[in-house]
């Protein structure tokens, strides 16, 4: 058996891309047809779910290059995700774990996604 570090198979992207979209299907449609602004707590917990699969599964070239990117940028979404969710408690509400995690996944991938181009 192989260890390694990220246990996903490349192929889970698509199943964490197919249940971010779905979770951003359901806030539109909730808010759109039953103008819902409430709770959101299953569409951040579908998205964060979503959001773990893309991070988390192996690259196409997994190389150590790789894997010092996603820590990179590891870092510094959970760093700032943390500090936006200050602002957010001390300005407007107390937003919920998932939503927490969700934020922080999204600037992680994103910011994966922007040190991988720029390598």
């Amino acid at each position: 058996m192989v260890k390694t570090l990220f246990p996903y198979h490349p192929a889970v992207k698509l199943l964490g891309v197919g249940l971010f979209l779905f979770a951003c299907s359901g806030v539109v449609y909730k808010t759109l047809n039953q103008h819902n602004f409430v709770s959101f707590a299953p569409a951040f917990q579908v998205a964060s779910l979503g959001l773990v699969f893309i991070f988390f599964s192996k690259e196409k070239y997994d190389d150590e290059r790789v894997h010092q990117i996603k820590f990179r940028s590891l870092t510094w979404g959970v760093l700032t995700a943390y500090f936006l969710t200050l602002v957010v408690t001390y300005l407007f509400r107390v937003p919920s774990a998932h939503e927490f995690l969700c934020l922080a996944l999204l600037l992680t991938t994103g910011m994966f996604y922007v040190l991988k181009q720029r390598a």
